[in-house]
């Protein structure tokens, strides 16, 4: 077998589909009738990823088997299945070549969730089909979930990626990183009030969590390894307020700072030379920047480029290089950006560009904001 595109995804995939063994109402009806009136018992699911549709097949009195051309997702159904008690033969194969793996014949085959759809012309969905009706018994049943015409390719689903760029963050390797205490993310200024709290970095996500808390009435001190800000890291509505913060003492500030370590209820920062720093603390805030995870566009088949491997997309209407395939917010920067040009408050504009895209019109609200508009010429202002 060839490089497994969902390896590092199939442990993530059930996110999308909801609890492993619960199943779509209409599905339910659709396979109970099949079962009961056709004389359904021996079924394949030629593309069964994670196993759901294995469990319900199972369910139903089936005596079912599952194969895939994934190895990592054919683990993550494995290890689904087992958690419910059952043991299904699973195979690793290819739906275009079914006949060399499977130990047929079946009373259907069912090839599910779209899965035909990752083929990348009518020729390999010919062999697909010829595969799966070689593994069929006479009068045996096919059963997709995606036609094969012309108009059913045309109107294929569209999906949205909207998936940030905060997954990993840019650890510092540090005794004490780990604590209970210590977090890489800011969530909320509450748990911080009337609390010290050291926020390690320089940037937007230091920033922003720095005047949030102080504003809330944390104890701020900002440990950051460079001597001061750069404009271009930093969103321009936090400028100048948190120089002015930092000015008045309202925010500590220590400069060309690095921690060193993170005891209990302690924090040490060096000084360039080893001059250390100790504080004790409630709280510490390691923001110090993120890496996005752009594997989900891989594995869609999406061009990533560039050191940030931002995907490629068109940015009048953010539709990916994959047809059908658009992406949203600060994921279409890619993994880093080097100068921060997208940004949460900024990339709502992209909601529009979709519906826009796909529709036709701009819409009338993004979220629960009226759409400003501007329908008056710019004289209708100059004489008032």
């Amino acid at each position: 077998m060839s490089h497994d595109p969902c390896e590092g995804f199939a442990q993530r995939y059930d996110r999308f589909g909801g609890s492993f063994g619960e199943h779509d109402p209409n599905a339910t009806v659709f396979f109970s009738k099949l079962v009961r009136e056709r004389g359904v018992h021996r079924v394949l699911d030629c593309a069964c990823g994670t196993g759901k549709d294995l469990h319900l097949f199972h369910t139903l009195g089936c005596e079912v088997m599952g194969s895939d051309v994934s190895a990592s997702m054919l683990a993550q159904a494995r290890a689904n299945l087992a958690q419910c008690g059952l043991t299904v033969p699973l195979y690793q194969a290819d739906y275009r070549e079914l006949s060399r793996e499977l130990p047929g014949p079946f009373d259907a085959v069912v090839c599910l969730s779209g899965s035909i759809m990752h083929m990348p012309d009518d020729i390999q969905v010919q062999r697909a089909f010829q595969s799966m009706r070689a593994v069929l018994r006479e009068g045996g049943i096919l059963v997709l979930t995606q036609g094969t015409t012309d108009k059913q390719w045309a109107d294929k689903p569209r999906f949205i990626l909207a998936i940030g760029d905060m997954h990993k963050p840019n650890r510092l390797n540090i005794p004490g990183e780990d604590l209970p205490h210590v977090s890489h993310y800011f969530h909320d200024v509450h748990p911080y009030f009337r609390k010290r709290l050291p926020i390690v970095g320089g940037r937007n996500s230091a920033a922003e969590a720095a005047l949030r808390c102080w504003r809330a009435g944390a104890e701020v001190t900002l440990s950051y390894r460079q001597a001061g800000f750069d404009a271009t890291l930093i969103k321009h509505w936090s400028l100048p307020d948190l120089p002015t913060q930092i000015a008045l003492w309202t925010i500590g500030f220590e400069p060309l700072t690095v921690p060193a370590a993170i005891p209990p209820e302690l924090v040490v920062r060096e000084r360039p030379g080893g001059q250390s720093i100790r504080h004790p603390t409630e709280f510490v805030l390691l923001l110090t920047g993120y890496v996005a995870d752009m594997r989900l566009f891989e594995v869609a088949g999406v061009t990533l480029v560039g050191k940030s491997q931002a995907p490629v997309h068109d940015p009048e209407t953010m539709e990916t290089d994959v047809p059908g395939l658009y992406v949203a917010g600060t994921a279409a920067a890619g993994r880093r950006q080097a100068r921060y040009a997208l940004f949460i408050e900024n990339t709502h504009v992209h909601v529009g560009r979709v519906v826009r895209a796909l529709t036709g019109h701009w819409p009338e609200q993004l979220g629960t904001i009226p759409t400003r508009r501007y329908d008056l010429p710019l004289e209708a202002f100059q004489d008032n």
